[in-house]
């Protein structure tokens, strides 16, 4: 909410790691990052708790730091994990059955069953 934000409370870098994207893309968030000499942040995108734990990072914070100036200097990966494509499918299948449209529904189910036939985890 930009009503609620004062000048210092924001991050300024760029996401060069989501679970839920391709690696071709995460690798050019990388890229873009060091050209920019912007600070480097992860998310999991977590939609499923099957997803938490996906992407751990951590901050460096020197004694008497502020978290926040901490933060400001990015986060350093320690475990970055891809969403699977049957757990991004099975996500999709909750939003279609909670919005009520039943087609979406249905062939998200189907894309799920074919991710897991190739073996891909659940």
């Amino acid at each position: 909410n930009p009503s609620r934000k004062r000048e210092g409370d924001c991050l300024d870098g760029i996401e060069v790691f989501n679970a839920r994207l391709p690696e071709q893309l995460n690798r050019l968030a990388w890229e873009l990052s060091v050209m920019l000499k912007k600070p480097a942040y992860f998310g999991a995108d977590a939609h499923l708790s099957d997803e938490l734990g996906l992407v751990v990072a951590e901050i460096e914070v020197n004694k008497g730091e502020k978290l926040i100036d901490a933060a400001r200097k990015g986060f350093h990966p320690v475990s970055l994990t891809q969403t699977t494509p049957a757990m991004i499918y099975r996500s999709k299948m909750i939003a279609s059955a909670k919005s009520g449209t039943p087609i979406r529904y249905l062939q998200s189910m189907a894309k799920m069953l074919k991710a897991r036939i190739k073996g891909a985890a659940l």
